[in-house]
């Protein structure tokens, strides 16, 4: 734990606590591929990556059987990664821009995945903002892929993420998805949630999910100064 909160510490002051490229080795290993393989099967249409990192993801999943050939995009906050995926995939939209305020207009997109991407925000405050952006850019469906919290595998380890998506995690991430569906396979929980009403871009307050029924929103409020994967890992915090 000490050893994970030095690494977190290190790399707030080192790279601003913010996502870099992530190395082919890492993204093309045997779990990650198959977390991938996934995604293809499942999305529709045009695609939304938001975190989209330097873009291996969307161009894995541009032959799918159910993808358009073209008019898929991505989004992600850091500047040096959507250089890097416009300078490897140019046949793609790739756009600099935050979870939480996605920059493209309601219903732009069949499918809005959000792969990998929620275990690096807080829970309490910003989880439900993306959720909310997600299903307003979407038409169809929102795929959502996280470590699976209930193993310590180094995806769900990583001392980049805030929290460990545990089952307390993925409960009252379920409580802001109505009728979603979730599988585990390979290390990952796999969500797909069919869009049923549509927010508008117009009322961009952030959704208010029912903190009676999922308390880890208010018990495991965060900040960048208390990793919960340190939290998360000691019995008083279960």
């Amino acid at each position: 734990q000490v050893t994970q909160l030095r690494r977190f510490l290190a790399w707030l002051r080192d790279e601003g606590g913010i996502e870099g490229p992530t190395h082919p080795r890492t993204l093309f290993s045997p779990r990650q591929v198959e977390r991938m393989n996934w995604l293809r099967e499942n999305a529709r249409g045009t695609v939304l990556e938001v975190g989209c990192n330097w873009g291996a993801v969307l161009a894995w999943m541009s032959p799918g059987l159910h993808v358009a050939k073209d008019g898929h995009a991505g989004v992600d906050i850091n500047p040096t990664n959507i250089d890097l995926a416009r300078a490897i995939s140019p046949e793609f939209t790739f756009t600099q821009g935050d979870a939480l305020r996605i920059p493209h207009e309601d219903k732009s997109f069949t499918t809005v995945m959000l792969p990998e991407t929620l275990e690096h925000l807080d829970f309490s405050t910003e989880v439900p903002n993306a959720i909310y952006e997600a299903k307003r850019v979407a038409q169809e469906r929102v795929l959502i892929t996280l470590p699976d919290g209930r193993t310590d595998s180094e995806d769900a380890c990583s001392f980049k993420h805030r929290y460990l998506f545990d089952e307390k995690h993925t409960q009252a991430l379920m409580a802001m998805l109505p009728g979603a569906t979730l599988e585990y396979k390979g290390g990952f929980a796999l969500i797909i949630y069919e869009v049923l009403e549509q927010p508008s871009g117009k009322d961009r307050s952030p959704m208010q999910p029912d903190t009676a029924t999922s308390p880890i929103l208010t018990d495991h409020a965060l900040d960048y100064d208390t990793p919960l994967i340190i939290k998360a890992s000691t019995p008083e915090n279960q």
